[in-house]
């Protein structure tokens, strides 16, 4: 049998098809394995309303984005207008994530965050940190992996 040679590509874009192509193989493999791994993103956002619940505008003062997949939900970003950190906003997106994730059949909801970034906020949110990597961006910022049950 005549050896396959391979060669190894290192790019900065994900070549147009090869993300779904992956994603298509990983799929596969799970499904021998009995598992269907169905991604399924989600957007949750705010926008600012008059006191009719008209929206002033299309700009989001919050907005979140993630997905969901094999039984648990993974919150990508997390985002709140300066003007409005503190009032409740960020909050809300996350227990209207947490209702989704539920309702998608998610037991278990992963985000991740910086040290200088928002570790205070999810706690309050109910989540607890998994690990720590130090050393990130000039060796004095942890990138924190945090998760909750469902």
């Amino acid at each position: 049998m005549a050896s396959m040679r391979h060669e190894l590509l290192i790019l900065d874009k994900v070549p147009e098809g090869a993300g779904e192509a992956v994603r298509a193989a990983l799929d596969d493999c799970s499904k021998q394995h009995g598992f269907i791994y169905d991604v399924v993103p989600f957007f949750v956002g705010l926008h600012e309303q008059d006191d009719q619940g008209v929206p002033i505008s299309t700009k989001y003062s919050a907005g979140c984005t993630g997905h969901s997949a094999g039984g648990v939900l993974k919150v990508k970003l997390l985002w709140v207008d300066d003007k409005h950190r503190g009032s409740g906003l960020g909050r809300e997106i996350m227990t209207a994530v947490d209702a989704l994730g539920r309702k998608r059949g998610a037991t278990f909801a992963t985000v991740n965050t910086f040290s200088f970034q928002a570790e205070g906020f999810y706690k309050k949110c109910g989540y607890d940190v998994l690990y720590r990597v130090p050393g990130c961006f000039d060796g004095s910022v942890e990138k924190i992996f945090l998760g909750k049950k469902l």
